[in-house]
This record gives structure tokens, sequence and C-alpha cells, in this order.
């Protein structure tokens, strides 16, 4: 029997536009791929209610699925509901009965963006206020429910729970394609970043990129939401340079923008929430075949580093200036990176994370 359950405990497929809701479905596929035959249990929260009790009733009736693979929504899971009010979860049931039955669980527990979140504005704080005991109480069911937790980084963990004995490991995005890069037209480096904008020294904030690539002779591409960019962009005059460009491309534009461009940018103002942060952006740039340079000291850094594909710098100006500086005088160094990334390519699609899950999960 080669049966498992896939729990989505948010409605990705209303969502499919965000990272967040795309990574569900590439895991999907991904174990359908390596010959599972799986139960999915998705969908909007009356229908995942409902497909959560059937699975129960079968394992109650002697069905023995190989395991059970789950992923965290952003919103807590007890106010899934349509009204966001709490109620009872078969989906936290399936997993206590999962437990008592010996059948493997493990869940991937997406972020904790509302432990450094400072939302402004009444409205968004009362909300933040609402949801707080809320992610919690989510937390501590799923320590207890879920045999293994799944985190982007094992940073995470730290700033989750000190001296924490749950059993997690580092499940880090993917990406579904690799694609050669066309050959490198002549002219200045190109840099680009895609991804949220917010203010300087919030979790999206790119002041001092903006002010390092001011002073460089290297073109620079923004792709970020219109809505993100007309809230901050006074906060940012570097954008009048003449070698800022700002874009806001649709999900299918991006690749082609990607190609344009020698380097990805990961480098944002300081945050503690990026030392574990693992933004999908990560992939997409490695999935086009582009090096990335990262700000040090994050998860993305760590990478970055650890797999020989990029660059790391300090938080500060003169550390971005100087090395791209280095790498406008070099532009060989990037093609190296190029083709390290092609030599790693195998090791991070999502078959291989999937691969990855069962072999934790089923080894457990």
């Amino acid at each position: 029997m080669n049966e498992i359950i896939v729990n989505i405990h948010f409605d990705h497929i209303s969502h499919s536009g965000s990272a967040s809701a795309q990574r569900p479905d590439y895991m999907l596929e991904a174990f359908k791929a390596e010959g599972y035959e799986v139960t999915e249990i998705t969908g909007a929260w009356d229908r995942r209610q409902a497909r959560a009790k059937e699975a129960m009733h079968r394992i109650s009736e002697g069905w023995r699925p190989q395991f059970v693979y789950a992923e965290s929504s952003t919103t807590p899971h007890m106010l899934g509901t349509p009204n966001y009010l709490p109620k009872p979860s078969n989906e936290l049931a399936l997993a206590a009965l999962c437990q008592e039955k010996s059948i493997p669980t493990g869940i991937f527990y997406r972020d904790i963006y509302w432990k450094f979140d400072r939302p402004k504005g009444l409205r968004s704080q009362l909300i933040h206020h609402y949801y707080k005991p809320f992610y919690k109480k989510e937390w501590r069911s799923y320590s207890e429910l879920y045999a293994q937790i799944f985190l982007p980084t094992t940073r995470m963990m730290s700033h989750i729970q000190q001296d924490s004995k749950v059993s997690h490991s580092a499940l880090p995005p993917a990406t579904s394609k690799w694609v050669k890069r066309p050959a490198r037209k002549a002219g200045r480096l190109r840099m680009v970043y895609v991804g949220g904008f917010t203010s300087p020294k919030t979790i999206y904030g790119l002041k001092t990129l903006l002010q390092a690539v001011q002073q460089v002779e290297v073109d620079f591409v923004l792709c970020c939401r219109v809505t993100e960019f007309e809230r901050v962009r006074h906060e940012y005059p570097e954008l009048a340079a003449p070698n800022i460009e700002v874009k806001h491309p649709g999900p299918d534009e991006v690749q082609e923008i990607l190609f344009t461009c020698d380097i990805g940018s990961m480098v944002f103002d300081f945050s503690a929430y990026r030392e574990f942060a693992f933004p999908y952006k990560v992939f997409e740039y490695l999935g086009a075949g582009l090096p990335i340079i990262a700000t040090e000291a994050t998860a993305a850094a760590d990478f970055v580093i650890e797999n020989k594909v990029g660059w790391k710098v300090a938080d500060n100006k003169k550390s971005i200036v100087t090395l791209l500086r280095e790498l406008s005088n070099d532009i060989e160094s990037i093609g190296e990176k190029s083709r390290q990334i092609e030599a790693i390519s195998g090791q991070n699609t999502w078959r291989s994370r999937a691969k990855e899950v069962a072999q934790k999960l089923l080894n457990s």
C-alpha cells in the first residue's frame, strides 16, 4: 500500500497567486510523482472538515495510510473558519487519531511572522491582538499532535520555543523547473529584486540596498506589487535615481525579467525575522540561473554560501557598494556561480523535498 494523506490547513486553491499557496500544489504533485496515492484534505474549511471526518472513519475501520503530511496556514488554524470564529477542528482530531494508531504525522509550520509584525492602524492592531493567543494555542497543538515539525529553516525553532524537545527539521522551498539561462548580452551589470516592499528598517525594507545602488554603475530592477509601492514610495527618494527601474509584473512575466538580469537580490534592512525566513524567491532566482547576493546572518545567506551560488554582504552600504563594483569588473565570476547553480539543481526540486518528508516520517 502506497497511500498517504496530505492535509493543507488553508484554502490554497482560492489563493493560488501567492508563493505560500503554490507550495502545497508543488508538494502534492511531487508526492504523486513519487508514486503515492494521495488522499487530499484540502480546500475551504467546511470541505476539509468533511474530508477529515471521512478519513477518520476509514482509519477506524482499519485503513492505515503510510503517513500524514500537513501544512499550516499563516492564519491561526482555529480561526480558519469563514467567520474567523474558533471551532473544533476535525483536522486536529485526525492527527490525534493517527497518533493513537501509530500512523506517522508531520506538519510544515509555515511562518512566525506574527511574532515580528508590528501592524499600523487600529484595525490591523485589533486583528493582531485577537489572533495572537490563537497562534500560541496552535503551536501547542501542533507540537503535541505531530511527531515531526518541518520548518523553513532550523533557525526558526529558537524563536518559537526555547530548548524545545520537539522533533524538527528543515524543509526549505525548492523549484519545479531549472531553466538554462540564455547567453548574456553585453552591457553593465543588472541586478533584480522580486518581492515585498515596505518601509525602511522593516521586514521588506530596502533602504540600505537602494542607497548603495545609487552609487554604483549597475542597473537595478525593483519588482513589487503596485499597492505596496504606492504606500511607501515617498519614503524612498532613492527611487528617483536613473539606474533604478520599478516594475509591477504579473506571475507569468517575472521569469522574462529574470532572464534580462545577472544577479538576484536578497539584501534587506536588518530584521531578526530574516535570520530564519526562507523566501520562495530564493529558488525562483536559482531556477532562472541567477546567482544571489544576500545579507549576512540570514537563512538565505547561509544557503547561498553553503551551496556556493552567490555572495553575502554586511548590513551596510559600504559592503554592498564594494561587492557590486567587484562584480561589475569581474563578470566571469557570475558565470561561475551560474554553473554551480546547474550543478546543485537536482538536490533542490520539489520531488527531492517530498522524498525528504517520506524518509523522515517513515523512519520516525
